[in-house]
């Protein structure tokens, strides 16, 4: 995929020249096709084709092509020729070779032809794979200089801060984020700063960060990296920002869901450490989340609840089923609990949701 074929198209009656053109050294990644004509028409119709190399001693026989997209064109003159030919040299004109030198010296020109034509073609190409993968990603993908300006960023970037990309361009954080002129200094101070930090540490630094626009905050888990130049200087950062915003609204919005049921409820992971419990569930067994205390749920529920009978899985609901009660301050509650699978797209658990249903009034069970 990274490699071209190179269509030579020689354009004279020299058939030495030719012969020598066709003696240029090999290069990896190019393959040569060789091709002698003596005029432009029996070239036919390229336009619209690339890697197309015309060189010729004939000024008259590049015309047709001049400033044709993927083709280049080499002349074998004089400058002065070609100044009289035309006040404007032709955008594709790659070389002028002199006419009066040793033709064994063109085939190393034509080496050094044939390799531009190979790092321009691997230039769009390595280009078309990053704005491939860049516009594919759902996060948010930028890149800035040092000065925190922006060169590039993503689809999900311009269509988060409802502009261009060209009018992203040079252009910093106040603007593209419309910014409010009383919050400007600070939100352009909060993410220089972030900026800098990664240029100091040289390290992929992730942090949480609240983003003012006009439209209001949004927060995002963002994920920065430095950029090296040719000589490992640092010549800015790429970061990469995942938009929590709406997951934040969805879990407050669950929570209160989660507060006014009628029951007991708790949430898992995987490894069954709880996330999130709602107000029910604090009230009866007494147990707060915070940032700082994790709880092992399986280990909890061998400590605080006494089974009444045994645990019963449900393959069709995928769920534990048991009834168990709990001794808090000499009272006895007893609950028909109910702990589901959480599964993903594949059917791979992801966490487990824990109901506990109040049946001691219901109950027959005496301690």
């Amino acid at each position: 995929m990274d490699k071209i074929t190179l269509h030579i198209w020689v354009v004279s009656d020299n058939d030495k020249l030719f012969g020598e053109l066709q003696k240029c050294r090999t290069i990896e990644g190019v393959t040569y096709d060789f091709h002698k004509v003596s005029t432009a028409w029996e070239i036919g119709h390229i336009e619209g084709t690339f890697d197309n190399l015309i060189i010729s001693d004939k000024l008259n026989q590049l015309m047709p092509f001049y400033n044709q997209r993927g083709t280049s064109l080499i002349f074998i003159g004089t400058s002065n020729e070609l100044c009289k030919f035309t006040k404007v040299p032709p955008g594709n004109l790659l070389e002028i070779w002199d006419r009066e030198a040793p033709i064994i010296f063109r085939s190393s020109r034509l080496y050094h032809a044939a390799s531009n034509h190979l790092a321009l073609y691997r230039a769009w190409l390595y280009n078309n794979y990053l704005m491939s993968v860049i516009d594919t990603m759902q996060d948010l993908v930028w890149f800035k200089d040092k000065a925190g300006l922006h060169w590039l960023v993503n689809n999900k970037f311009e269509d988060t801060v409802q502009k261009t990309r060209s009018q992203i361009y040079g252009m910093g954080h106040n603007y593209i984020w419309d910014v409010p002129p009383e919050e400007q200094d600070t939100a352009e101070f909060k993410c220089l700063e972030s900026e800098r930090e990664v240029m100091k540490s040289k390290e992929t630094v992730v942090a949480d960060e609240m983003v003012q626009n006009a439209k209001g905050m949004r927060h995002f888990i963002t994920y920065k990296s430095p950029l090296y130049d040719r000589s490992g200087q640092i010549m800015g950062t790429v970061g990469i920002g995942h938009d929590v915003t709406d997951m934040n609204n969805t879990s407050q919005e669950l929570k209160i869901l989660m507060d006014n049921l009628p029951m007991a409820v708790a949430v898992c992971d995987a490894d069954w450490k709880v996330t999130q419990v709602n107000n029910s569930f604090t009230n009866i067994f007494d147990v707060a989340l915070t940032k700082d205390i994790t709880i092992d749920y399986l280990e909890w529920r061998e400590a605080n609840l006494t089974p009444v009978n045994e645990r019963i899985y449900d393959e069709e609901s995928r769920s534990y089923r048991q009834e168990v009660y709990f001794t808090s301050d000499g009272s006895e509650m007893v609950f028909s609990l109910s702990e589901h699978e959480i599964v993903d797209f594949f059917g791979n658990i992801t966490g487990y949701y824990c109901l506990f249903w109040d049946i001691t009034d219901s109950s027959d069970f005496t301690a």
